[in-house]
């Protein structure tokens, strides 16, 4: 109890006086008194007591204090012995302030004195929040208060708990099945995310080109459609109809655009009839036969006689010495005499006209006006011939760094099931016309850049023996050690550019085949191609010159389209065909890393297919990697 203050003071005890109605006065107390005469001789009456005028305490005992009394919430209590003075006791007292109050001379009992607090309230919720309570609490006024802690329940809250994270529990592996809506396909990530105790899936949707049916893309229906069986040539009057031998697949059937041909002799049986010019063994202008005339001269060994070819004999035009043979006459000398025969032709140059050549005992003028290199048509070759490092272009009769070839265009199958899931989708590509250097660009086509001040030499970052720059015995080695830059330069100065990934591809599959190597789908060996088989390199332990495994060329003749050495192509990377180009252009939208194709002398068959992807870093020079070029 706390002390609110102490009075100490002095307490009087007063006796009621009891007054009697008779004569004299009496009290109910033999020393109570009212007079003196009410008490004993000796004493007098001093406030209302008997008292020994000489000692007015004598016979008081002070043990009768006043009860305690409360003032408000102040306590007065009095000492239970008092003292006497002047026959008046008197008591001490205290006073002090009551904490829970006072009430009939006493204060009240601590109202938490036997109150333990530990039946807190039930946890509660209000909205989306919990209000707790802790296990003990504090008593106040005789009630117990328990401090509470008040926190938002992030997916509600019931019954006094908050409630469980409803995806605790849930995987998200059962995605919907793939639909279709018209010519769109909707497919969904095998793995979605939990919201709310709900599994939602991402989804892609591409257009089907050839139309979309339970929850999957028709394929094409030209996929497997060789367009080679034309209708046979007819004839309409005087015309011929005529069919190319390759035609195009449109939705599933083959069309073929006719030409219509003028036959100036008719046409019958789908054939545009003909006059065939006789001049077997005619010269000199004769008839031959189709209203022309035949002017071609007569073989080696002949001379014209009158319209018609005839040998020469030693009884004959040419005479016993062959002194006929002329300009005029089929040879330009006497050659090969016997006793029965002598025959007009030459021997050598000599016996031929100006700038003409003896080829085969019969003179011939050489075809090389404006060509540089490539036959000449009378057994020799025109020009000085091509350098080091270049190829003669026997058609143009023009020398080139690069052998080109043509790839006629199409529509392809890009991709594989075989291989990872950088191979998928498997998506329709077409691809333009376009030619392709035959080889892997060599050591000595590179030689001829560097040599122009164009490109920069090779180097390799490991295995530089490996690295064939710099070897004279591999001159005719795919160039490696080449970083992207470095094949972008070449090809750019050769007058090509690298090949897209989707040419690249549609060139190793023959021309777009659904086949799995370049030969086919015969399984990967030394037979057709330079790889690790029996060691690396077919135990070489090195790249080979282009072109030595032609068992494994393409239909169109490319070389090492799998194995030798990878080719940096011009694509960047992507994790799959989701979103590539289907116009045969190169897909250069995600970053700076470029693919690779084709494998090379240490790789396994796997590898080598025409489908495989690898990607290197542009900056990086290996020695399994180098180019070819498009354009």
């Amino acid at each position: 109890m706390k002390n609110v203050g102490m009075f100490v003071g002095l307490g009087f005890t007063l006796s009621m006086l009891v007054l009697s109605f008779g004569c004299g006065g009496s009290t109910a107390d033999p020393n109570d008194c009212v007079l003196d005469s009410d008490c004993e001789d000796a004493q007098v009456c001093s406030n209302g007591r008997c008292v020994d005028p000489e000692d007015p305490c004598a016979d008081i005992v002070c043990d009768d204090p006043p009860a305690d009394t409360c003032d408000g919430d102040s306590l007065t209590t009095y000492q239970s012995s008092g003292t006497c003075s002047a026959g008046i006791c008197n008591y001490a007292f205290v006073t002090v302030a009551c904490d829970f109050g006072c009430v009939n001379g006493a204060c009240h009992a601590d109202p938490c004195l036997d109150i333990v607090c530990d039946d807190p309230p039930a946890d509660t919720c209000d909205g989306d929040s919990l209000t707790t309570y802790q296990s003990s609490g504090t008593c106040s006024a005789g009630i117990c208060n328990y401090a509470s802690d008040t926190v938002a329940c992030d997916f509600g809250c019931v019954n006094g708990a908050c409630d469980a994270d409803p995806c605790l529990d849930i995987v998200c592996d059962d995605p919907p099945a793939d639909t279709c809506d018209g010519d769109s396909l909707t497919t969904y990530q095998s793995n979605g995310t939990c919201g709310a105790g709900i599994c939602n899936y991402a989804s892609d949707t591409v257009v089907c080109d050839f139309g979309c049916v339970n929850g999957a893309c028709n394929a094409d229906p030209c996929l497997d459609i060789v367009c080679d069986d034309p209708p046979a040539d007819t004839c309409d009057g005087d015309s011929l109809m005529q069919y190319p031998e390759t035609g195009l697949c449109d939705g599933g059937d083959c069309t073929y655009s006719p030409n219509l041909v003028n036959c100036p002799y008719g046409c019958a049986d789908g054939v545009c009839m003909e006059c065939t010019p006789d001049c077997l063994g005619k010269c000199g202008g004769a008839d031959d036969g189709c209203d022309g005339t035949c002017t071609a001269d007569c073989p080696a060994g002949q001379y014209c006689d009158n319209q018609l070819c005839a040998a020469c004999t030693v009884f004959d035009a040419c005479g016993e010495a062959c002194e006929n043979c002329s300009l005029s006459t089929a040879g330009h000398a006497c050659i090969n005499p016997s006793d029965d025969n002598y025959v007009c032709g030459c021997d050598t140059a000599d016996d031929c006209g100006e700038g003409d050549v003896c080829n085969g005992n019969a003179c011939c003028t050489p075809a090389c006006v404006d060509k540089e290199c490539g036959p000449d048509g009378c057994g020799g070759t025109c020009g000085p011939g091509c350098g080091m490092g270049e190829t003669c272009d026997e058609m143009s009769g023009q020398c080139e760094v690069l052998p080109w070839l043509s790839i006629t265009g199409g529509t392809f199958q890009m991709g594989s099931d075989a291989g990872g899931s950088n191979e998928l989708p498997i998506h329709s590509v077409t691809v333009p016309s376009f030619e392709m250097s035959k080889t892997e660009v060599t050591v000595e086509q590179y030689q001829v850049c560097v040599d122009a001040g164009t490109c920069t030499s090779p180097d390799g970052n490991t295995f530089d023996s490996y690295c064939n720059w710099g070897y004279s015995d591999r001159g005719a080695h795919p160039v490696n050690c080449v970083d992207w830059d470095q094949a972008v330069a070449f090809c750019t100065w050769a007058g090509g550019r690298l090949p897209s990934e989707a040419e690249w591809e549609y060139a190793a599959r023959s021309g777009g085949q659904d086949i799995t190597y370049p030969w086919g789908d015969e399984t990967a060996t030394c037979e057709y191609a330079v790889m690790d088989d029996g060691g690396w390199g077919c135990g070489q332990n090195s790249t080979w010159a282009v072109c030595g495994k032609t068992d494994g060329n393409t239909d169109q003749g490319l070389c090492d389209m799998a194995g030798n050495i990878w080719e940096w192509v011009q694509d960047e990377i992507h994790g799959s065909y989701t979103g590539a180009p289907t116009d045969g252009s190169a897909w250069e939208d995600s970053g700076d890393i470029r693919v690779a194709r084709g494998g090379s002398f240490y790789g396994d068959a796997d590898v080598l297919r025409a489908a495989c992807r690898s990607y290197v870093f542009p900056p990086y020079r290996y020695y399994f990697l180098g180019f070819r070029c498009a354009r």
